[in-house]
């Protein structure tokens, strides 16, 4: 019985880049942030920027930047809100240190009188920029979540290392009839990107880069696609 030798038909996990390491075509390796394809056999020392050799699926460098920035202005607004929680602290004490010589006085004077009520005004500053802050602090971390995440590439890793493993089983089982083994592949491929959209919101386009949906509606925070 004549065979025919389909070649490497699916991707192959080869964990974190290492530049001593061999890679040949349909090789996946992962960096902190993104995801490279490699393109030729034979592809040692050759680094991820060479477009020659190397094919970037996912890309998350920008992201991961615009996340950090995020984060940093995220942690000022909590900051602030501290300081004007602090400042809303004082503010109250004033008051009530106001309505103790109050008391003591039996009446109050004029000046205690315009004390205790810029200690009122005060508070309610205070309160006025506690709650902006808050609203910012929310703003900005809402932001931040929006960035991909290394959990959403090992999504990606797994997905792929299934339709390794599953491509490998299809084609010893189907041996003998190349055809089969193609549309099994081919199933098993679709289904696990399909999967993969439905779980995290990462969608593999035609030029095999990844790209992260999210729906944006008009009254409710922005949320990634399916959660």
């Amino acid at each position: 019985m004549s065979q025919i030798v389909l070649g490497k038909v699916a991707f192959v996990d080869k964990g974190v880049y290492a530049t001593a390491s061999t890679y040949n075509t349909f090789d996946f390796v992962v960096t902190d942030d993104s995801c490279y394809l490699c393109v030729k056999d034979g592809n040692k020392n050759h680094p991820l920027t060479d477009t020659a050799w190397w094919k970037c699926i996912a890309r998350g460098t920008q992201a991961t930047e615009a996340a950090k920035t995020a984060l940093a202005e995220a942690n000022k607004a909590i900051e602030a809100t501290r300081n004007a929680i602090s400042a809303a602290g004082l503010a109250n004490a004033k008051a009530l240190e106001a309505g103790k010589q109050a008391d003591l006085a039996g009446r109050a004077s004029d000046e205690a009188l315009a004390a205790a009520v810029e200690a009122e005004a005060m508070i309610s500053e205070g309160n006025a920029q506690i709650a902006s802050m808050k609203a910012a602090e929310q703003s900005l971390m809402s932001q931040a979540l929006l960035a991909p995440t290394r959990m959403e590439l090992k999504y990606v890793n797994n997905a792929f290392f299934v339709i390794e493993q599953e491509t490998q089983a299809a084609k010893k089982f189907w041996r003998g009839n190349p055809a089969e083994a193609r549309d099994r592949i081919r199933s098993v491929y679709e289904r696990e990107i399909a999967q993969l959209e439905a779980k995290s919101g990462i969608r593999i386009d035609k030029q095999m880069r990844a790209v992260r949906v999210v729906e944006l509606t008009d009254y409710a925070p922005l949320m990634p696609a399916g959660k």
